[in-house]
């Protein structure tokens, strides 16, 4: 198979899915027995990177990508060796070499920078609704929280966790993902991370893609892998997982059935999701028992007209609360995003109502 590379991607990106899409125009059509286009890096956006190269293969593109880290990545586009580059963070010069190349930054894939955890009650039953809030993340992470059964993790948590070690996964290789986790650290508990750094023999920096353990002081028993597969695989593995916690992005969890903590944050932003959850699952079962229900009934006029409440209920209360706690929270920048989903969730609403209606036309027909 022929690998030499098409006249030259000059775009380093952090998605390569746009960075193609723009370079049609100027390069030769590929086919999957033909030359291919190289890339490497990010492990964080690697899922989706491999979802396209398989789309696109479909169409005869042949584009082989490595998930080497961030950093390795940004190294292997400024050495030449590949056509394009995904990371997290941009050329960070020094310590990246000099990128003798042009190139241009292209947006990437939205996606979770979140913790994988793997933890079980006492009757064996994998725990899936850990809690913890911004100071003990900050803890954990930097070796100031060592056990599950630490007060502050119980009394945020709520009932109670096995008494074993917390087993912390970081990456060992330069890391997009330990750079925005990072970054997130000292955003959230600047203190913290100053003091970790210090313990670490590290000068003060904002974020790291190199996360700094297995020193005396610094994260010693910390536990390094490489890549968000290696940490997946480690915290889902049978015999080892069990107390691990590591940072990566969420689909890895996603894909292995496991959960990631949720974080608890300052706008009670929390409290009222799982509301909007309840009241989801609320209304999909009234709706599932009027469905099944004879319509020559009192009782399914009754239920119609429970489901009409439920979901006035609730689109009052989204519009009323969780939008505008959204809207203070996340910033002017994520407006669009709410604007669609305050559409979505009328056109939901709409067609709850509608159902609801005909449901109760259909009763009153039988009834009559």
């Amino acid at each position: 198979m022929n690998h030499r590379r098409i006249a030259r991607v000059s775009a380093f990106v952090t998605s390569f899915l746009l960075a193609i899409g723009m370079q049609l125009a100027t390069l030769s059509p590929a086919r999957a027995d033909g030359p291919a286009i190289l890339g490497a890096g990010s492990t964080w956006s690697q899922i989706a990177i491999d979802q396209w190269r398989a789309d696109v293969y479909r169409y005869g593109l042949q584009v082989n990508y490595q998930g080497v880290g961030s950093t390795t990545g940004r190294q292997f586009f400024a050495a030449g060796t590949v056509d394009f580059g995904a990371s997290e963070i941009p050329f960070q010069i020094p310590p990246d070499p000099p990128v003798q190349r042009s190139f241009s930054y292209l947006p990437d894939v939205a996606g979770g920078t979140s913790m994988m955890y793997n933890l079980q009650d006492p009757s064996g039953q994998q725990i899936r609704d850990l809690r913890l809030t911004p100071a003990t993340i900050a803890g954990i992470f930097t070796g100031q929280i060592t056990s599950w059964s630490d007060h502050r993790i119980q009394a945020e948590y709520g009932k109670p966790l096995p008494n074993i070690p917390i087993k912390v996964l970081v990456r060992s290789d330069g890391s997009g993902t330990s750079a925005q986790f990072s970054a997130y650290i000292a955003a959230t508990d600047g203190a913290a991370w100053r003091s970790f750094l210090t313990a670490c023999h590290q000068s003060y920096q904002s974020y790291t893609s190199f996360w700094p353990y297995g020193q005396p002081g610094c994260l010693q028993a910390a536990i390094g892998q490489r890549g968000s597969d290696g940490i997946a695989n480690y915290v889902a593995n049978p015999g080892l997982g069990n107390g691990a916690i590591g940072y990566l992005e969420a689909a890895y969890a996603v894909s292995r059935n496991f959960p990631v903590v949720a974080v608890k944050n300052v706008s009670g932003g929390e409290r009222l999701i799982d509301e909007a959850e309840s009241e989801h699952k609320e209304i999909d079962g009234l709706v599932a028992k009027a469905q099944g229900m004879s319509m020559h009934t009192d009782e399914v006029v009754q239920k119609v007209k429970e489901l009409r409440d439920a979901v006035v209920h609730h689109a009052t209360e989204e519009e009323g609360q969780m939008f505008p706690v959204a809207e203070k929270g996340l910033g002017q920048q994520l407006m669009e995003l709410g604007e669609q989903m305050a559409v979505r969730k009328k056109k939901l609403a709409t067609s709850r109502v509608q159902q609801a209606k005909r449901l109760l036309k259909k009763a009153a027909r039988k009834i009559a």
